[in-house]
């Protein structure tokens, strides 16, 4: 047996090559810039036989559609050396600069499928401004930008060390304790020092008005000597001029995601604070703050549900540092650490001995908490429990405030409206609308829903933001999605949370061709609207547009099973199958269609396999056209 693996140790390896090649197929899906070979490096025990895997892969993702895998030799004045990995903006190159020969540097450069979006070019742009104003050790340094070709690129340093989330993986799978963090300490004061650095580090960013939002164990790399510096800057915004990330956009890690960022609502400098403590909550369990196999009801956990007690997960961890966790990632805003600097002193007085600011939560705080987790069942179990739990609840925390008893009949009767609005039925939208009326006479924003509703249009409103929304909604049936986005980004800005404004907001962007603020409106109504084809649709349309084939079939095949007799629908998701490589799924979805014997069917096939001529897949196009015959 020496040396030689059982029957048992073969079928978890391939299934641990399996798992990995997974889940290196959806951080690339989600616009990680991730290669093989660093992916690889990250888990040394799949050996050659998962770098092998994991090339073929990256060589299938560089075929796709849209996604160009040509590496240029220049960009500027700037010679590339090699590809680093690529993400949902642009890709990343090791490149030298002619005048400083030896010096390797990374370069950003914006996505040729993006050079023609205003807005992810002001982006790019104020990720450039935004480096340039930070000066930090723990933030990595930006040198210049510049365009070339017409596509905007970003020069930083290219910071030598190893992503957290490598040393995290590694331990997983050799034990908590070969977490190497640097430092003599134990793990909980070496993971509260290195928190603390990072904390430092937001905190000089925050000094600029810079906020990062999607800190996670991946953006922090850990130098030779230890120190942690913070990457991946592009999705910051400043304050102080017009938010290109804020209210309606998702954008973010839903795993470390705040709760109201993961809403669409405006966010402050406490989103870094939570991003911290969630990096902090994994220091010290070895766990994702959240888990599951979706990145939609990763989503739904972050925008409703609190994080569990991380001695929940980690008894051993000193209660100390669970409080302070516990503070950095309260589900409120206002129940964490005010900012990055707080959060700092806090962890350096806990390595220091010294007493901590963070309290256990009182007695309100908990009882909040207990309701967040709870209230679903609680609204619809209709138990004595349930009324009992009520005035229990109200009394404690004044949860109710916020929420009145009758708020989740609110927001049904308002959800389908909504449904059938955007899906043609109008009688469906008509009914709730009658409902919503009585419950809410003098609303002028169900005023506008109901007159939608009825195929009209107010023409004005005394609410200034019930104003904006009337008139994206005039621009956008006109044809002019660009100005209705404006309009619609005005409403909402003035009364954030409207589903009504991100529906319609979302329908304009998709309309102007910006996918990933599409993709970003989308997402969440595919919960908060999940009935809507339209909402399904239209999220398939973004993810396709992005190139992210396996997102574009799962909203596919979330349409087709709220329609599965739509000849279209069915069409959609043959499409999205076959730009996933699923060609015999997609020859099958086909023939499903086709056997509802509907004309549109048989149209919608033949228009595919002329799609399919086109573009020069002769043989795939010969097999739908026979099918289109037979």
């Amino acid at each position: 047996m020496d040396g030689q693996p059982n029957e048992r140790s073969r079928e978890f390896s391939a299934e641990a090559i399996e798992g990995w090649v997974a889940e290196f197929a959806a951080r690339r899906e989600r616009g990680e810039a991730l290669t093989a070979r660093a992916f690889a490096t990250e888990r040394p025990l799949g050996g050659e036989r998962l770098l092998r895997a994991l090339l073929a892969l990256e060589h299938a993702d560089a075929l796709l559609p849209g996604v160009s895998s040509d590496v240029p030799d220049r960009v500027g004045p700037y010679a590339v050396l090699g590809e680093l990995g690529r993400g949902g903006m642009g890709r990343v190159f090791r490149v030298e600069h002619h005048a400083r020969p030896g010096e390797v540097l990374a370069l950003k450069l914006l996505h040729d499928s993006l050079q023609h979006d205003l807005r992810a070019l002001e982006r790019f742009r104020r990720e450039a401004q935004a480096l340039e104003r930070v000066r930090h050790a723990g933030v990595v340094r930006s040198f210049e930008s510049g365009v070339d070709a017409g596509r905007p690129y970003l020069v930083m340093d290219l910071v030598d060390g190893v992503p957290l989330s490598r040393l995290l993986a590694e331990a997983r799978t050799n034990g908590a304790a070969q977490l190497a963090l640097p430092g003599a300490h134990d793990r909980y004061l070496r993971a509260a020092e290195l928190v603390a650095r990072a904390a430092r580090a937001v905190a000089a960013a925050h000094a600029e008005g810079v906020l990062h939002r999607d800190l996670n164990p991946r953006n922090v790399i850990l130098r030779p000597d230890g120190e942690p510096v913070l990457v991946d800057f592009g999705l910051v915004h400043a304050e102080g001029s017009k938010t290109l990330t804020g209210t309606g956009d998702l954008i973010g890690t839903p795993q470390y995601m705040a709760p109201e960022q993961a809403r669409g609502e405006r966010v402050d400098e406490r989103v870094d604070v939570f991003g911290l403590g969630a990096i902090l909550f994994e220091l010290t369990t070895l766990e994702p703050p959240r888990s599951a196999e979706e990145t939609l009801a990763l989503l739904r956990q972050a925008s409703d549900l609190p994080l569990p007690s991380p001695r929940s997960r980690n008894a051993a961890m000193p209660p100390a540092l669970a409080r302070i966790v516990a503070d950095a990632t309260a589900f409120r805003p206002a129940w964490r650490y005010s900012d990055a600097g707080a959060l700092a002193e806090d962890l350096e007085a806990f390595v220091a001995g010294r007493p901590i600011a963070a309290r256990s939560p009182g007695l309100a705080r908990t009882a909040q908490e207990f309701w967040l987790r709870r209230r679903r069942t609680l609204v619809f179990a209709g138990s004595a429990a349930a009324v009992l739990a009520v005035p229990l609840v109200f009394w404690l925390g004044g949860v109710f405030a916020a929420a009145p008893p009758d708020a989740e009949q609110v927001r049904a009767l308002r959800s389908r409206a909504i449904v059938g609005l955007l899906d043609g039925d109008l009688a469906t939208a008509r009914d709730a609308e009658e409902e919503l009326a009585q419950l809410l006479p003098d609303d002028a924003r169900e005023e506008v829903l109901r007159a939608l509703v009825n195929g009209n249009l107010p023409a004005s409103s005394s609410d200034p933001a019930v104003n904006a929304l009337i008139e994206g909604e005039r621009l956008r049936r006109a044809g002019r999605p660009a100005e209705a986005i404006a309009q619609f980004d005005v409403s909402w800005n003035l009364a954030p949370g409207s589903l009504l404004v991100a529906a319609l907001r979302g329908l304009a962007r998709l309309e102007a061709g910006h996918f990933v603020d599409a993709a970003g409106a989308f997402e969440p109504l595919a919960y908060d609207l999940g009935a809507s084809l339209t909402v399904h649709r239209s999220l398939g349309r973004a993810y396709e547009g992005l190139g992210k084939t396996a997102d574009a079939v799962k909203a596919r095949e979330a349409a087709r099973a709220l329609a599965p007799n739509d000849p279209e629908v069915g069409f959609d998701l043959a499409r999205a199958l076959h730009a996933d490589g699923r060609r015999d799924d997609a020859l099958r979805e086909a023939r499903r269609v086709l056997a509802l014997d509907d004309p549109a069917g048989r149209s919608s096939c033949a228009e595919f396999a002329r799609q399919l001529e086109a573009r020069g897949l002769t043989g795939d196009a010969a097999a739908y056209e026979q099918l289109a015959r037979d």
